[in-house]
């Protein structure tokens, strides 16, 4: 299969999978086998996902439809389970995902309150 595109002349390589990455000689390529340093609640896998969870995809207040996500593997550091990746990129609990003005509860109500709609009846 042919691919159209910019790549690295011969003898050149990709510094990184980063979209970007800029071609260097093969010879000045660093930590080639050296696995990366994970910070506190992340784990190394060679095959993570490619959409691992963060607190945007986080399905509260409101249940959020399926993500589509490509079903290939990325390697590096990923939040451990049950962890999501906030918008400062640190892995939290669910309950620090929650912005100004809210709280994280496990029981809530199915029908979330809005200026537009205050429910008589809901679960």
């Amino acid at each position: 299969m042919c691919s159209t595109g910019c790549f690295c002349k011969e003898g050149y390589v990709r510094e990184s999978n980063k979209t970007g990455s800029s071609c260097i000689k093969q010879e000045d390529c660093t930590n080639v086998n050296v696995l990366p340093q994970c910070t506190e609640n992340e784990e190394f896998l060679k095959c993570g996902s490619a959409c691992p969870p963060t607190c945007d995809n986080w399905p509260y207040p409101l249940p959020k439809g399926p993500t589509p996500c490509i079903m290939i593997c990325k390697q590096g550091c990923f939040c451990k389970k049950g962890l999501y990746r906030s918008k400062d990129g640190k892995c939290v609990k669910p309950e620090e995902c929650c912005g100004k003005n809210e709280v994280f509860t496990s029981c809530g109500s199915a029908c979330v309150e809005t200026c537009n709609n205050k429910p008589d009846i809901c679960t």
